[in-house]
């Protein structure tokens, strides 16, 4: 169980972001993922009331904020007339319509947990973040990053040099986590795979005659779900399924 001692609802990202810095304090959104620690705070810094719950649209990009729910980002049309259905297929295995309500864009990606639906796609894409104070930077930069790094999404932001997405997965269960992620993407500077829940953070490769080889370079896991050498013949068959998708063109 977590707990908290304090809870604070800011008026302004910065404000958050200086609450944040303590280690004893922790942001908070839809809390189901944060819910599952057994871990003890002293401050909860609510982000609900920073105005980041929005879908943009310019020329170049979809700009999405960070405490937008996962729901809304399903079932959005302007989303979905821009990049097909690959929102759908990748949010709409993800517990149930309760859960998506609640959980967060911003949280699924801040927390790079292994088994994301979320940061798969999204990697495939191209998309990046806009921090508060590290600026913007590209998913796969971001994956890299100290898990102790303290700084608050505000928004993600997805590109519209993108003509194709395709999202699979294999699940035990319909509302289960993915066994493995898989998502390609075709864009404008090539066509690229992105691999999750190896049990590992999805990572992506380009995609070319050879594209067996990306997949022979990632790492695989055994854990209660799945053994390492099943996940690695899976992931093949996943991207191999998403490929012939992109190939027939349509979204």
């Amino acid at each position: 169980m977590i707990r908290f001692k304090e809870y604070v609802c800011p008026k302004t990202v910065e404000e958050a972001y200086e609450l944040t810095q303590k280690k004893s304090n922790v942001a908070v959104g839809g809390m189901l993922w944060i819910k599952m620690k057994k871990k003890r705070y002293n401050t909860a810094v609510d982000l609900r009331g920073l105005g980041l719950d929005y879908i943009r649209e310019d020329e170049e990009s979809f700009k999405i904020g960070a405490m937008t729910s996962l729901r809304d980002i399903e079932i959005s049309p302007n989303l979905e007339k821009e990049y097909g259905t690959c929102f759908k297929d990748a949010l709409g295995g993800i517990v149930g319509v309760q859960f998506r309500n609640s959980a967060t864009l911003g949280g699924s990606i801040f927390g790079r947990f292994g088994f994301s639906d979320v940061y798969t796609l999204l990697l495939s894409m191209g998309a990046k973040i806009r921090l508060h104070k590290g600026g913007v930077r590209s998913l796969d930069e971001f994956r890299g990053f100290p898990r102790n790094y303290r700084d608050i999404i505000t928004e993600v932001i997805i590109p519209k040099n993108i003509e194709n997405t395709v999202y699979l997965s294999q699940r035990n269960s319909a509302t289960d986590f993915p066994v493995v992620a898989c998502s390609v993407c075709k864009r404008k500077d090539g066509i690229f795979a992105s691999v999750g829940a190896r049990p590992y953070l999805a990572e992506s490769f380009r995609v070319d005659d050879e594209w067996e080889t990306g997949i022979t370079k990632l790492r695989f896991g055994s854990n209660i779900r799945a053994g390492e050498q099943y996940r690695r013949k899976v992931a093949s068959v996943l991207v191999k399924r998403c490929l012939n998708k992109i190939e027939g063109g349509s979204k």
